[in-house]
């Protein structure tokens, strides 16, 4: 058996690092985690916060917003209009390894017209639907009504029932 010289297996090697850099697995989707506040006593509608991360090398964007408990769900940002802050609905478009903040006060996913308010201490299942025809599915949690940031996920537990 031949023996590979050192510049062989340099270029061997070199060759391996290169594909193992560029190569993302087919089942790589964008990555979504999300937090959300407690429903006051008598709101209609919530907001969703968290980052989403494009994993892939392919820009993406965002179709579509699911929430099966509203009636409908967006991706929106808060504008300041003359001292007033106003939402707008927004689209979202990620190049490759691009992360998004969705933050209170900011951009966040506004869930309309609940059929049930959120629970703390609740996880929610939550679909994005991407131009390219993908659709992830993933889950926030839902922390107290003042919440400011991601509550802790140990204590959760799947609603409703």
């Amino acid at each position: 058996m031949r023996k590979l010289t050192f510049y062989k297996k340099t270029q061997i090697l070199l060759a391996l690092a290169f594909c193992l850099s560029h190569c993302t697995p087919a089942n790589s989707q964008p990555i979504f985690e999300g937090w959300s506040r407690a429903s006051p006593l008598g709101a209609k509608n919530a907001a969703v916060y968290g980052s989403f991360y494009n994993p892939t090398k392919e820009k993406i964007e965002l179709s579509n917003v699911i929430f099966e408990y509203s009636e409908s769900a967006s991706l929106h940002q808060v504008v300041w209009e003359k001292g007033v802050a106003k939402m707008r609905s927004v689209g979202l478009s990620l190049g490759p390894k691009q992360k998004f903040y969705l933050e209170p006060g900011a951009s966040h996913i506004m869930l309309v017209n609940l059929t049930s308010p959120l629970d703390s201490g609740c996880a929610y299942s939550l679909d994005f639907k991407w131009t390219n025809g993908l659709i992830t599915t993933t889950k926030f949690f839902v922390g107290e009504i003042n919440q400011n940031s991601k509550p802790l996920p140990e204590s959760m537990r799947v609603c409703p029932k």
